[in-house]
């Protein structure tokens, strides 16, 4: 029989208490006492799914196993709560010891320490169905209020009484809610090879004002929440779904049935009698294996939300909300659900009209998009494609009561927040040598300004068009060649290629992440001729570029009219040969730098196993390159690096040291030996935007080796010696060459 929910098995309880006392010369009598009191329930059940359709035969093919295999659990799995109670109380008198020789009455008075605490924490874990999981959790925090000195009087018990009737007063109550959901797209027919899920959690905590402050200063509360949708795709399940695509790649695609009492006999034999092979069927399974090159795809998003609220007036009571003040701030709120509750509060007289702000309100955002595919073409070609997309902003603003309007008021918004994405720059990569100082990419990007210019130009109503200044030179009204938004997309253009859809000063970040790779091809170790001395040869290539607006801030000055930019900053030199200038116009956004990063990290790597035993060596060949648009400047900061690696491997097996014995046994392990040789040109240069000049600044040539050879002391113990030598040869008269030596051993020692 299950357990009961009344059974005592169900609770613990806990009680303890300690006292001291203390007297001295100096000290009439000091009490301290300390109460613990805790109440623990916790309730558990094995509940059946209910699975209303299951036993329908309508409902038996496989089109309806959705309906079919609707479930519900109509109970919780388990509930509790829990109860803590501490109570620390302290009472002091010290001796007057100096009235006595003044013959003046004793002053001195008692000291009261008192503290009176309650924790009270919920719990709730409820499978709604086999997908569907919730739980919920939750924790109140709360004081007993006290009167003043010694509870010697029944007025003073009784209002102790009284506060714990009310559940004493609460401090601070958070919650969090989770909600997990394996969603069954897997049942429909053709659609088994996704795996999608959704998790949500909300968070909500309440915090009560300090209790020496005003009761205008209001309490705070603060929800937040997190979305993340996962899919996973197994391609491969896909293909073996589809019969002429499943044919196709295992080249039976011609293959005529088999008879009954011949079940052994298939295609292959039949070819191998006649000796004709099916060559329309072998160029079909090639390109079978082509289009399903692709084997798994994961797509991963992440969205989280939160808000921040002082001055909140409405009290924690029934879930976080105020049963007295309409539910205040909502169970949606209390949910975690991001919902602009604030002309609400506004109406309803939540929100303190507090003079003096102190705290803002805040809003959080943060997204991100990852995905993954491996692609697997013919040939022994492994192939990692990866993107990625981050983009974080934070708005703070103060909510200030106008006492001549009598409304509540935004002032001093605050935006905050960065982005990175990953972009596609290998049409450009090559463009421009990756020695020396001269750069076309650079050269472009000053060309685009003019272009850019034109373009925001023509779609801001504001803007005057083209001008002439002092020298006759053409310029676009509000947009100069140092203006940030005219800068921003010359710059991205420049160097990968292709223009920001829909570009503008509200609309400075790509939107769809670019992908990168990972290239692995072992096919070279198949041929024939080179067997004689390789086991393997592995081939790998790797590539990354990344975009990145490391920090950005809203512009105070920035205005619009009619929805598009209106206010302006100075120029430079607003007045050429007599004639002046137009102003630029502000950007929305204040952005110091823009980054562009991209790595072949390798270019190319080759890994040669040989056929004699023991012997590896390796060849690597990197490149990197870092571009910097300073907008403050402005100036772009570029920096270059090429390395080369070459290495050799010896694995010596099974070596002994018969003079050193550990437990009676001869040391027998493998001593592996390690030896790398590697050069890199590294390159910094400032190219100004101003007059296109490009001035180097550091570089330097460094080269390297490193050398180690480890043995295996025991399953435990591993012992390494090591011999690194690096010079570094500067490519400037700023610094002089310099070189270290880092020689050793090092014992590793591993507890299990």
């Amino acid at each position: 029989m299950p357990p009961l929910p009344t059974d005592l098995s169900n609770f613990t309880f806990s009680y303890a208490y300690n006292e001291q006392l203390k007297h001295n010369v100096n000290i009439d009598h000091q009490i301290i006492k300390q109460y613990k009191f805790n109440l623990t329930y916790q309730y558990n059940l094995k509940v059946k799914s209910i699975k209303p359709f299951d036993k329908f035969k309508i409902f038996d093919k496989p089109l309806f196993a959705l309906i079919k295999n609707f479930n519900f659990q109509p109970l919780p799995n388990s509930y509790g709560f829990s109860t803590d109670i501490t109570r620390n109380y302290s009472e002091l008198l010290n001796r007057d010891i100096t009235s006595f020789y003044f013959n003046e009455p004793d002053k001195t008075l008692t000291q009261y320490n008192k503290q009176f605490l309650w924790t009270r924490n919920y719990s709730l874990r409820w499978d709604l169905s086999k997908s569907l999981k919730f739980d919920y959790n939750a924790t109140n925090n709360g004081r007993i209020l006290e009167p003043y000195g010694a509870i010697d009087t029944k007025e003073k018990k009784d209002s102790i009484k009284q506060e714990f009737k009310k559940g004493g007063t609460t401090t601070d109550f958070k919650q969090t809610i989770n909600l997990n959901y394996q969603v069954p797209i897997n049942q429909i027919p053709y659609l088994e090879f996704i795996n999608l899920s959704y998790k949500y959690t909300g968070n909500y905590q309440w915090t009560r004002r300090p209790f020496a402050s005003a009761d205008t200063i209001g309490n705070t509360i603060q929800n937040s929440n997190n979305q993340n949708w996962t899919a996973n795709l197994s391609m491969t399940m896909l293909y073996n779904k589809i019969k002429f695509i499943d044919k196709m790649v295992k080249g039976t695609l011609f293959d005529k049935p088999s008879k009954k009492g011949k079940d052994k006999v298939d295609s292959a034999k039949t070819n191998k009698k006649t000796n004709s092979p099916n060559i329309l069927s072998q160029v079909l399974q090639v390109f079978g294996k082509t289009i399903t090159m692709v084997k798994t795809i994961s797509i991963s998003f992440q969205e989280q939300k939160g808000t921040i609220i002082p001055n909140f007036k409405p009290s924690s009571q029934y879930l976080g909300v105020d049963g007295t003040q309409k539910y205040a701030p909502g169970f949606e709120f209390a949910a975690g659900i991001q919902k602009d509750i604030i002309p609400n509060a506004i109406e309803k007289g939540w929100i303190s009209k507090n003079l003096i702000q102190t705290s803002p309100i805040t809003k959080n955002y943060q997204k991100t998009f990852n995905y993954r595919a491996s692609v697997e073409p013919p040939a022994g070609i492994r192939i990692e494609i990866n993107g990625n997309q981050s983009f974080t902003q934070n708005l703070a603003q103060y909510l200030v009561w106008d006492t001549i309007t009598k409304q509540f008021t935004y002032v001093s918004p605050n935006e905050t927040g960065n982005f990175s994405i990953s972009i596609f720059t290998l049409n450009k990569s090559f463009k421009e040598k990756w020695k020396g100082t001269e750069s076309q990419l650079f050269k472009d990007f000053l060309d685009l300004r003019k272009e850019y210019a034109q373009f925001l130009s023509s779609q801001n109503p504001n803007s005057a068009g083209i001008k002439t200044d002092g020298t006759g030179n053409t310029y676009y009204d509000g947009y100069g060649y140092t203006q940030q938004d005219v800068l921003i997309g010359a710059f991205y253009d420049a160097y990968t290629g292709k223009r920001i859809k829909n570009y503008s000063t509200k609309n400075l970040f790509p939107s769809f992440p670019m992908p990168n790779w990972n290239i692995t091809f072992d096919g070279l170790g198949k041929i024939k001729f080179l067997q004689k001395w390789f086991k393997a040869i592995t081939l790998k290539h790797s590539y990354k570029s990344t975009y990145t607006i490391g920090g950005y801030n809203n512009n105070l000055l920035y205005d619009e009219l009619n929805g598009y930019q209106f206010s302006r900053s100075p120029v430079e030199n607003p007045i050429v040969n007599g004639v002046q200038t137009t102003q630029n116009f502000n950007p929305k956004y204040n952005i110091t730098t823009v980054t562009i990063q991209e790595a072949f990290a390798p270019l190319i790597r080759v890994d040669f196993n040989f056929v004699k035993p023991g012997w590896q060596a390796n060849f690597e060949l990197k490149k990197d390159k870092t571009v910097n648009l300073n907008l403050t400047g402005p100036q772009i900061t570029e920096t270059k690096g090429q390395e080369y690696v070459v290495g050799i491997g010896y694995r010596y097996p099974k070596l002994k040291l018969k003079k050193i014995k550990i437990q009676g046994k001869v040391l027998e392990s493998d001593l592996n030996i390690k030896i790398d040789l590697s050069y890199r040109r590294n390159l910094n240069v400032v190219r100004r935007i101003s007059d296109g000049v490009t001035l180097p600044t550091t570089g330097a040539d460094i080269i390297s080796l490193r050398s180690s050879a480890t043995y295996q002391i025991t399953s435990n113990i591993a012992l390494r010696i090591f011999y690194d030598w690096i010079k570094n040869i500067p490519q400037t008269s700023a610094t002089f060459p310099t070189s270290n030596t880092n020689a050793g051993f090092s014992l590793r020692i591993s507890f299990q």
